[in-house]
């Protein structure tokens, strides 16, 4: 799977000429297809269908492609929070010619097409929680991918649910005997994928924020975390 590298700050700099130039132009798209399930996610407690809210994302995405997205302000550096109000403002100016508010019917192919319950949860809850999901997938993916190229593939599966703070220390003789190391060794292998992916965490979160908020992100993301 691709990750986007170019930060977002960098995409939407406007001395850097139109936004259709490949390079540019590339890195957009993997930017918005790496953060389109939350981006779905939202146009669905808004009021859209599925169908609907595959049709809001592309929309959102080529009006960024046509310029829209250099209207973003750089020194408010989180493209999470950019990406949300954009949604926001493309499905309430997109309504009117959606079929967001007519009484629900089953699609023609005769699976639902019907929409989000709605819950005490707000739209902007929901996709914080869903892109903070993606971007924690994303980060174990990365480093799944670096583990398999050293042949550590079951290492780090079998690891991977101590990195929590909050999990039980792999101390059973058992666990460290199947991976044929001691019980010291499989703590420090532990630590060493914990920092490993805190590492990847601080990667992913500066593409798409600006250096100076990086911090409160990262805090904002283990926030998140708390009240799941």
């Amino acid at each position: 799977m691709g990750f986007p590298t170019t930060r977002w700050t960098e995409i939407i700099d406007p001395s850097a000429g139109p936004i259709d130039s490949s390079e540019r132009r590339v890195a957009l798209e993997a930017l918005m297809n790496a953060y389109r399930r939350p981006l779905l996610a939202v146009f669905r407690r808004m009021g859209a269908t599925e169908d609907e809210s595959e049709d809001l994302a592309q929309g959102l995405l080529a009006s960024f492609l046509e310029g829209g997205i250099q209207k973003a302000d750089r020194n408010r550096g989180r493209f999470r929070n950019y990406l949300y109000g954009a949604a926001r403002h493309f499905f309430l100016n997109s309504r009117k010619r959606l079929t967001c508010y007519e009484p629900l019917e089953s699609s023609e192919n005769g699976h639902s097409n019907s929409r989000e319950p709605v819950t005490a949860q707000t739209p902007e809850d929901d996709f914080n929680r869903g892109w903070v999901q993606t971007l924690l997938d994303r980060v174990v993916e990365r480093v799944r991918e670096e583990y398999a190229r050293r042949l550590d593939s079951d290492l780090f599966e079998r690891l991977l649910p101590y990195v929590s703070y909050e999990a039980e220390n792999p101390t059973s003789a058992e666990l460290a005997r199947d991976l044929g190391k001691t019980a010291g060794a499989v703590r420090q292998a532990v630590t060493r994928l914990r920092d490993r992916l805190r590492d990847e965490i601080r990667k992913e979160v500066a593409v798409s924020t600006a250096d100076d908020a990086v911090e409160d992100e990262i805090c904002f993301l283990y926030r998140i975390l708390e009240k799941k």
